[in-house]
């Protein structure tokens, strides 16, 4: 359980751990554009079949950071509903869960916040490994507007969620890793990892690079700029 404004497990990723199509998802009410308001557009990206064009989006991110990532890779039974994540990010221990923005001001419900909330935080375990659950709604971009740099990513068209806060961005710590933190602020990530044993990274709060450094930017702009085969 992490504390409120706090930043989830993060680490400099490897190569995308995708090469091959995935099934049909078990409860397609849980992925990205599933809303009757909103038409999915079915995606091809690196071997994958991808439900939306937004999660093949996220897909092009996460792979121009070097994050190793799964898509629908392992099922979950929350309290008797079998429930599939969208990406699964082995070196993060982060489940992600990606959802369109259709101009809601209300945080997004979601069937894991409710079961994180009865069990005060409890992770999602997978294997040996207990992962951490945000979702992530809008595009992957960034308004990098140098005159917005103290906005800590409000103008942002994507907002991260976990059970308990809101306002999650990615950045980038001095060290090269990266992740989700409260406010993009970066100097959380690495004083996360290092209370508990998993980082030698001296970085210290009053540090904030946010997302506007060269990897962030050209990650987003990927995302953005990527015509699938077309």
């Amino acid at each position: 359980m992490r504390n409120s404004q706090g930043s989830l497990k993060h680490s400099p990723g490897g190569v995308p751990a995708c090469s091959r199509r995935r099934p049909p998802a078990i409860i397609g009410e849980s992925h990205a554009m599933s809303s009757s308001r909103v038409q999915a557009l079915p995606t091809e990206y690196l071997g994958y079949i991808f439900r939306s064009r937004l999660e093949a989006r996220w897909a092009v991110f996460l792979t121009a950071l070097e994050i190793t990532w799964q898509y629908e890779a392992e099922g979950l039974d929350i309290d008797g509903t079998w429930y599939l994540p969208d990406f699964q990010l082995p070196e993060l221990e982060l489940l992600l869960e990606i959802k369109p923005y259709l101009g809601e001001h209300e945080r997004p419900n979601h069937p894991v916040f409710d079961w994180q909330k009865r069990r005060e935080g409890s992770a999602l375990l997978i294997g040996d490994a207990s992962y951490d659950f945000l979702l992530l709604r809008g595009e992957p971009w960034a308004n990098f507007d140098e005159e917005s740099s103290h906005n800590y990513g409000y103008d942002d068209p994507y907002e991260g969620f976990t059970y308990w806060d809101d306002h999650y961005y990615w950045c980038r710590c001095n060290c090269s890793s990266v992740g989700l933190a409260y406010c993009g602020k970066s100097d959380r990530i690495c004083i996360d990892r290092r209370v508990k044993g998993g980082s030698t990274c001296q970085e210290l709060f009053g540090r904030n690079l946010y997302r506007r450094n060269a990897p962030l930017i050209a990650a987003f702009k990927a995302a953005r700029n990527e015509r699938f085969g077309t």
